[in-house]
């Protein structure tokens, strides 16, 4: 599946801005940075429970591979140690068949049925928020992290400003999701702003924020 005009029109603007375009050769680095950046998100605590390190980057791997044809990943250097996903408009969800197809079964195996049920009904009820505020019609950053050794560089916040920038040239909103209220400050020093705050349905005190940072 060829990459929508707008997902090449990001490439050739990030490259411009000497951004770092990820390929599928990048994703196992990308994974492990995942695997650290989010140890003891509330989120992710939610859903492995009590998986490992290596059946978390194996979780975050297949994510990559799965959101492929919808998203574009870039970073501030080739070392894979900071990024940013960035899905097309008109992206709605994980398919579920398409993540086992891109090596999901591995992961039903680790976190078991309650944990495999705990990921659907996440992305359910994150897709139903999404489509409350944008309708799909947005440019959603599925995900920001960096690994903590490099964190405090500024890196997080360049890819960011790269991301809100290209929306507003595209007129379209900026949407995110975040489960702690220290990343809630942090955004919104960065002009997003909080739609909604709730607790995740079926967790255990996890509460959803949804932000955006208008067209």
């Amino acid at each position: 599946m060829l990459p929508s005009t707008i997902l090449r029109d990001i490439e050739k603007t990030a490259i411009q801005n000497g951004l770092f375009v990820m390929g599928l050769k990048d994703f196992p680095k990308l994974a492990e940075t995942t695997a650290r950046a989010f140890d003891g998100d509330p989120l992710f605590t939610h859903m492995k429970k009590d998986a490992t390190f290596e059946q978390v980057r194996h979780h975050a791997l297949v994510t990559f591979k799965t959101l492929v044809n919808h998203s574009i990943v870039l970073s501030c250097n080739d070392k894979c140690n900071d990024y940013i996903v960035v899905c097309e408009p008109g992206f709605k969800t994980i398919k579920t068949m398409s993540y086992i197809l891109s090596g999901g079964l591995k992961t039903v195996f680790d976190y078991g049925i309650g944990g495999a049920l705990r990921m659907i009904n996440y992305e359910s009820y994150a897709t139903g928020m999404r489509k409350k505020f944008t309708g799909f019609n947005d440019l959603y950053l599925y995900q920001l992290a960096t690994n903590p050794d490099f964190q405090s560089q500024g890196n997080g916040t360049r890819l960011l400003g790269f991301a809100t920038r290209f929306a507003r040239r595209m007129e379209l909103p900026c949407y995110l999701e975040t489960h702690t209220q220290k990343n809630v400050d942090y955004y919104c020093k960065r002009g997003f702003r909080l739609v909604a705050e709730e607790p995740l349905p079926g967790s255990d005190g996890v509460i959803h924020r949804s932000m955006i940072c208008d067209k």
